[in-house]
């Protein structure tokens, strides 16, 4: 299993998700941070699935196939992806920024009794 790093040629991830590897926060209950060889993998396999849209996935959700990504189009908000929906289906979400997500999992962890 590789590092959790985020140093990609294909994203520049913003230094508020680098902080949080930084300071070993990476395992969110239901949530975690995608190791450096899954965030890859699952890059490539949304730009497959997803090909209208370009996701840059982060994290994900350990109970189903929920991730989180940035896209393109604005960089800091949160898009909740239900991965392996039909195209048209796939998103849940959107949160305006790393806080927002971080509340959002923590609402998640507390409804399903983490």
């Amino acid at each position: 299993m590789s590092n959790i790093t985020f140093n990609h040629s294909f994203f520049s991830y913003p230094q508020s998700l680098k902080d949080l590897v930084s300071e070993g926060r990476v395992d969110f209950g239901v949530w975690y941070l995608m190791n450096d060889d899954e965030t890859v993998r699952r890059f490539r396999g949304l730009q497959t699935r997803y090909p209208e849209r370009t996701l840059y996935p982060f994290a994900r959700r350990g109970d189903n196939d929920d991730i989180a990504c940035f896209e393109d189009v604005d960089s800091t908000l949160v898009h909740i992806i239900h991965d392996f929906a039909d195209s048209g289906w796939e998103q849940r979400e959107v949160l305006p920024n790393i806080d927002a997500w971080l509340e959002y999992i923590e609402e998640c962890n507390l409804q399903d009794g983490w």
